[in-house]
């Protein structure tokens, strides 16, 4: 039965999990049934996730969980993507309606580069998180 086969990456290291109506438990039985070590792009979009594994997939360096239920404490699961360049999280009004999910993200994500597809924003993100850091530093 084709519906029962185990999610597959395909030869472009892309396991899409979309539009499954996967919760945590779930998702994490479908990533356990994929042969994961070549994923470098995971498409989660439009399911019903809250929170990632603990596993670590350090060879994904793209994710889309866009349309989900991810929250705030859900999104320090995000960790568990170290390699993570670009990130997908629009249509999750728990975690992007906070102002300052964007530093979240930076403080999790460090390789991160792209959000919701913004280049320039996380750039100026990181540039003003550079100079209030360094301001702070100053001597008086």
């Amino acid at each position: 039965d084709v519906n029962n086969a185990p999610p597959m990456v395909d030869e472009f290291g892309t396991l899409n999990l979309s539009s499954r109506s996967l919760s945590d438990k779930t998702l994490l039985n479908a990533l356990m049934a994929a042969d994961t070590t070549s994923m470098r792009k995971l498409l989660v979009s439009y399911n019903d996730i809250a929170r990632f594994p603990a596993s670590v997939f350090s060879n994904v360096r793209y994710l889309d969980c866009s349309h989900n239920n991810l929250t705030v404490a859900g999104s320090h699961s995000l960790k568990s993507f170290p390699q993570l360049e670009e990130l997908v999280l629009a249509g999750n009004p728990h975690v992007t309606a906070r102002k300052d999910y964007h530093y979240l993200l930076l403080s999790l994500l460090p390789k991160l580069r792209r959000v919701d597809n913004k280049v320039r924003s996380l750039y100026d993100w990181r540039r003003g998180r550079l100079a209030h850091s360094w301001l702070h530093s100053l001597p008086e």
